[in-house]
This record gives structure tokens, C-alpha cells and sequence, in this order.
């Protein structure tokens, strides 16, 4: 399996959308998505920060998304470490590129 960023960026919505108190509450930044050999990292906002740019809307601590190239799973990273650091670990993980 070889996931396109199309479908990975679709997977990261459908989980962020599950875990949301209403319909498109959290909005993926695609400009900020980083490309890796591994796969794509997707960071999130939600919908009302970025249409309002109300400071109590932001959210804080979200970690970002990694949807693997090879296998389309999904991993919510950290937020305490670069996020490098945790691509370093999921290769060591399972020995990807």
C-alpha cells in the first residue's frame, strides 16, 4: 500500500472530525504539513481560531499527526520534543527510510 498525501491528509481529517464536539471543529493546516520519506505530518487548528482569531478558541497542545506513506497508519506524535525526534523514533521503530 502507498498512501497519496490526498488520502493521508483525508485519514488525519476523519480522526480529527471523530474526536471533535461538532462538525469541522478542527481544520488542518496544510501549508504547514511536513513531507517525509516516512510520510506526512499534519498539525491541526480549530475552525473557530482560525475564522475568528479569538485567543480562547486556539488550541494548545495538540499534537500532530503522522500518516504513514507505506502503511496509512496513523500516529498522534508528541509535544514535548522537536518534531524530528519523533520521526527519528518511528524509523527506529520499524526501521523505515
Amino acid at each position: 500500500m502507498t498512501m497519496s498525501r490526498v488520502d493521508a491528509e483525508h485519514l488525519a481529517s476523519e480522526h480529527l472530525q471523530a474526536k471533535a464536539d461538532q462538525r469541522d471543529a478542527f481544520v488542518i493546516l496544510s501549508d504547514k504539513t511536513i513531507e517525509d520519506p516516512l510520510g506526512w505530518v499534519f498539525f491541526y487548528q480549530s475552525r473557530e481560531f482560525i475564522e475568528t482569531g479569538k485567543a480562547t478558541a486556539r488550541l494548545v497542545g495538540n499534537a500532530p499527526i503522522l500518516v504513514r506513506r507505506d502503511t496509512g497508519e496513523l500516529r498522534v506524535l508528541g509535544t514535548a520534543r522537536p518534531v524530528e525526534d519523533y520521526l527519528e523514533a518511528e524509523r527506529a521503530r520499524s526501521d523505515a527510510p
